[in-house]
Order: structure tokens, then sequence, then C-alpha cells
């Protein structure tokens, strides 16, 4: 089949329209080649990219209820498309996997972002009692819906694991990697990263923001002109007031910045101007085998990263001598692993140097762009 007959529907209810993964590389990348449509949560309903490119604006939602609304939507939405292939990145849409294939005779792929039978067992809000049932009860949906399913996505071998049973069904890895020249294109003009360290996430518990606190804390005892850059959205209000009371409980009010969510654009130049980045997540289930793509942006912009513990982070940041790893709940060791960064500036610069060298060559986006438009054509 032609590009031209090949038409994409990328389908979210709940990620946003800036997403990175969904929209910066994913959907972009798509529309360079095929006529894309993107379905996804946006403050505007319809919107013109280019002439491949168009993206549909579902209600942004403010509870996990208003979703409802949107899978409504979304079936509407299919029922209307016209497209050939249809990827799917959200679990709560794997049931339209079937009515895609039945009705619409489209090619089916479900992208999945994480270990996601592993993130229900640790949810919160699902009764403890309840936990391994619903994650039962997930499998066998993936089971059941695999058989309309003609390819899935996965961003590493730490989550692809859990498939290698479905022995017929199409895989690929699709890596959380940067688009380089995003990155590349920031330049210093000559001058020198601010004393800064840096953590750019979504800032949720789990994410290590209280043992990193506590770090900076120690830290700061020893070097006192470094200051702190928490960025990125809190989960919740309560937890964002958790952390501003430790930092004020702490006297780190001016040495601690919390500006909120960033612009995606301003990332490159945000870590062109520190000096180290920060992974620690905390040890569940899901993040023991993740590989976040923060990682791979701190290296691209030679930070040395001090990162958890864990097998997959340490083979990545050990291999290619760009960072230190540490227990990620001990405030002493990541005050000691900002302590040596801080005070061995050439150490500092060599992992820096080491991390853009490997993402260079290995660890971007451009080599995951061609596997995946690959894969499109593929599915004809």
């Amino acid at each position: 089949m032609l590009n031209e007959q090949i038409k994409v529907a990328v389908c979210s209810t709940v990620h946003q329209h800036d997403d990175s993964r969904v929209y910066h590389r994913q959907t972009l990348t798509l529309s360079e080649h095929f006529g894309t449509t993107l379905y996804i949560c946006a403050p505007f309903a319809k919107k013109e990219v280019n002439e491949r490119l168009q993206v549909i604006g579902l209600p942004q939602w403010q509870r996990k209820t208003d979703r409802i609304k949107n899978y409504l939507l979304m079936i509407k939405s299919l029922f209307e498309s016209n497209a050939t292939v249809f990827i799917f990145h959200d679990p709560e849409l794997l049931l339209l996997i079937p009515f895609v294939k039945l009705f619409k005779r489209g090619k089916t792929i479900y992208d999945i972002h994480e270990s996601y039978h592993n993130l229900i067992l640790e949810k919160e809000w699902i009764p403890k009692f309840f936990r391994k049932a619903m994650a039962n009860l997930y499998n066998a949906t993936e089971w059941l819906v695999f058989k309309f399913t003609d390819m899935i996505w996965y961003p590493h071998m730490g989550v692809g694991v859990h498939y290698e049973k479905y022995k017929n069904l199409g895989k690929l890895i699709v890596g959380n990697v940067p688009q380089l020249e995003k990155f590349q294109s920031v330049s210093r003009n000559g001058k020198q990263p601010m004393d800064r360290i840096v953590l750019i996430s979504s800032l949720e518990e789990d994410r290590g923001l209280v043992p990193i606190v506590n770090g900076f804390h120690l830290f700061q005892k020893k070097i006192p002109h470094f200051r702190l850059l928490l960025a990125g959205p809190f989960t919740t209000t309560r937890f964002e007031n958790e952390i501003r009371d430790l930092v004020a409980s702490l006297g780190l009010e001016k040495q601690v910045d919390i500006p909120g969510k960033l612009p995606y654009e301003q990332v490159p130049q945000i870590l062109s101007d520190s000096k180290i980045g920060l992974l620690l997540h905390q040890p569940t289930g899901n993040y023991l085998t993740s590989i976040p793509i923060k990682l791979f942006e701190y290296m691209s912009m030679e930070l040395p990263v001090i990162g958890s513990d864990f097998n997959t982070i340490q083979e990545i940041l050990k291999t290619s001598e760009s960072g230190i790893c540490v227990d990620p709940q001990n405030p002493q060791e990541i005050a000691d692993a900002m302590t040596y960064l801080a005070e061995h500036e050439d150490i500092r610069k060599t992992m820096g140097k080491n991390g853009a060298k490997v993402v260079a060559e290995k660890y971007n986006w451009g080599i995951e762009a061609e596997n995946l438009i690959k894969s499109i054509k593929g599915l004809f």
C-alpha cells in the first residue's frame, strides 16, 4: 500500500495534546509519512497542524469520572474515521480494539507505555484487597483483545518480557528517547551552566521528592551556593503542600525553585543551564524495570545523572560512565553523590560528554522513528 493510502488515527482519552511521547515524537513523525489524525485531550475542538496532520480535541478531564465522556466521544470519532491504522495509547481504550477490527476493518496497534498490571497492584485509590483481582482482570482483557490486535509497541524489554508469551503478535520496542534536533539546537553562547541541580518530571510521591529535598538539605551544609529546581506538575494538591512545607521547614525556600509545569520547548534550555540531573524513582514494581525518557534527555544535554540503583538504570549509567547510582530512598547517599559531582568538575564534565555521546549513537528518536514507520508499512 502506498503511503498516501495509509491513514493513521492516534487515540488517547488520557494524555494531553502536547504530550512528549504521543504528540511530539510519535504523531509528528507519523504525519511526515501518512495522513494522521490525533484524538487527544486539548483546550480546542480541532486544529489543523499541517496538510497531513489534524488534532481533534477531547475535553481536558479533571476527575477520572470525566474520562467516561471522552470514551464515548472517542467511539463516535472512530465511527466517523477513515483511518486504516488505529493506534491506542491507554489501557481504558483496550476494548475499542475489537470494535475497530470488526467494524472498521483497520489495522490495530496498542502502544503500552508502562507495566500496567504492576501499576494496578500499586494504585492507592484501589482498595488493597481488590488490586490483585483488578490486575488479573486487566491481564485477561489483554489476552482477549490481543486476538484482534495486529501489533503491540512497548518502551523496553522490562515491559516487553510480560508479552513474550504472545507468540503470534507483532511486537516492536519504541524507546522513550529524545529527539536530538530539539536538544542539540540549544546553545549556551559561551555561558557556563548555573550551579543548579534539576529534576524535571511529573511530581509524584514515587519520583523521590522527599528524599531528594532531604538529601539536598544535607548537601547544602557543605556546598551552600547550589540551587535545586523541581519542575513539573504535582499530581495532587496534598503532595504539593507536603513538599512545600518540607522545603520551608528545612529553611530552603531561597535555594529550591518549584515553578510548576514548564512548556516542553523550554526543557532543553533549562537542562543546558544546569549541572546535574536527578532521576530518583522509588523502588515500586513499575519503576524497578522502567527507563524514563528524562534519563536520556539529561544525558543528551551533557548532564551527569544521579539515578536510582535499579538494574535498568545502572546498566546504562555504568556502561556509558555518565552518572552515579544511589539508593533512591537514602538522603545521605543522594547528598554524597551531589557533593562528589559538585566538587569534581572534570569528572562531572567527562560524565556529561560520555552521556551525550551514547545518546547520539544509540538512544535517540531518529533510530526509533525509522523503525516506527517500517512497522506501519509492514502491516500491509
